[in-house]
């Protein structure tokens, strides 16, 4: 029979109850024993020796005190009244038949007689206070023996149901907090067996169906993870600027082939590696990693010796921040190296400007009329106006050949008045600049409204 917890500790308690009320009735009464033993000493006994004494002590005075005999007498009387033991009732008739003739005859014989027979009453009651002490000594032995018999009993019980239950549920629980460390850990696989106690099987029960399911999930959704994890990889190996993902903790998450080639690492030797660590044989990586730890003004693009070729590449930084919960603040999880190509524009002596520039990012950073301020400007009202993005190959050699040819004054002025007609286009602004040059016009007075 398995009982529970619950009925194991009614079940031990309550025997300990039982016994410890058992004990202290069993001492209540042998106490009271004892107690009754004395009192009958007390009562029978030793009354009868001060009776004793009494009349002894009146006899020796009688000649000269008068009043000795009516205390013998009193003596006499309460004797009487106190006979407990056997003969005590015989030796106290014949001291009372003998001692009113040898009271008033006062002869010595008579005397001595009566003095024996009360020597003789106290004799008797001396035995008896000793044999009542026996059987007091006997009733206090027995009481103590049972005492500590049942005492002892206790003890044991207690001990064995302290160090018995409490050890079951100790290791009970250490097993369970081992399963989910275990399950904390993923490892699934993990179950528990606590015995037949009732409580604990329907834990370990519970816990065991949990570990199953959780292995059921995780296989079910590997294989939809692994699925993902490939559709990612192949989104990022399409694109074809070089990209780099680093988490928190500066470990290589991913990296595109492009990246790869750019580096001159292989796949195998950089993914789930510390990025310093890498670094320390790769000065390009070194490069990347100090600018994003210790980022600098210095916005010029890297020159690299990848393929067989020189190449110029605008590195950007991209924090990655994620929302868990909704309605939670973001939080910090990594970052993306992006390398943006910009060789064609560093042969052709273009500066890459970013279509992202905001009005006054351009009026602010970018010196008026240089390369760079007509080219932010006419890509900032081609993004405006026709909705385009970037600018391609052959309008950035236009703009330039324009530049060289009309100046970035009348060039800034020219694009101003293209961009109020409905239809923004680089034809339109040189026909202008051109108009503007057969009448004479310089950029001065075309800026100045001459025109």
């Amino acid at each position: 029979m398995n009982m529970n917890i619950k009925t194991k500790l009614t079940y031990g308690i309550g025997l300990l109850f039982v016994l410890i009320t058992l004990l202290g009735g069993l001492a209540i009464k042998n106490i009271h024993n004892v107690s009754d033993d004395t009192q009958n000493i007390l009562a029978d006994n030793y009354n009868s020796l001060l009776y004793s004494r009494q009349m002894l002590e009146s006899l020796d005075a009688i000649r000269e005190n008068p009043n000795a005999r009516k205390e013998f007498e009193a003596g006499l009387e309460a004797q009487k009244k106190n006979l407990t033991e056997k003969d005590e009732d015989v030796l106290t008739n014949r001291l009372s038949s003998n001692c009113e003739k040898a009271l008033d005859d006062m002869d010595d014989e008579s005397i001595r007689q009566i003095r024996q027979t009360i020597y003789t009453i106290m004799a008797v009651n001396m035995s008896a206070i000793y044999e009542k002490n026996e059987v007091a000594v006997h009733t206090a032995e027995r009481s103590l023996f049972w005492i500590w018999t049942v005492g002892i009993a206790c003890i044991v019980i207690a001990f064995l149901f302290l160090a018995r239950l409490p050890r079951s549920v100790s290791v009970q629980i250490q097993k369970l907090t081992d399963g989910i460390k275990e399950i904390t850990n993923a490892n699934y696989s993990k179950r528990l067996n606590l015995g037949n106690e009732p409580e604990f099987k329907e834990i370990a029960t519970l816990f065991n169906e949990m570990a199953e399911r959780l292995a059921e999930y995780r296989n079910s959704s590997l294989e939809d993870i692994l699925q993902g994890k490939k559709y990612i990889e192949t989104i990022i190996n399409s694109i074809a600027e070089p990209i780099i993902g680093l988490s928190k903790e500066r470990k290589i998450l991913f990296v595109n082939d492009e990246a790869l080639t750019v580096l001159n690492l292989t796949r195998e030797n950089i993914i789930d590696k510390p990025a310093p660590e890498v670094a320390l044989k790769n000065d390009l990586l070194r490069r990347l990693i100090r600018q994003l730890v210790h980022p600098d003004d210095n916005k010029d693009p890297l020159k690299i010796y990848a393929d067989n070729k020189e190449s110029y590449f605008q590195v950007k930084y991209i924090p990655i921040n994620v929302n868990r919960q909704t309605g939670l603040e973001s939080k910090y999880v990594g970052d993306v190296i992006l390398l943006k190509n910009v060789t064609e524009f560093k042969e052709k002596d273009i500066p890459s400007i970013s279509s992202n520039l905001t009005w006054d990012e351009i009026e602010n950073d970018m010196e008026y009329g240089s390369l760079e301020y007509v080219i932010a400007e006419i890509q900032y009202t081609f993004k405006s106006v026709n909705k385009k993005e970037e600018l391609n190959k052959a309008e950035l050699g236009i703009i330039k050949e324009l530049y060289e040819l009309y100046g970035g004054r009348m060039m800034v002025v020219a694009s101003r008045e293209a961009s109020t007609y409905e239809k923004y286009s680089l034809y339109y602004m040189k026909e202008l600049m051109k108009t503007w040059v057969m009448k004479g016009y310089s950029a001065e007075d075309v800026e100045n409204g001459k025109r």
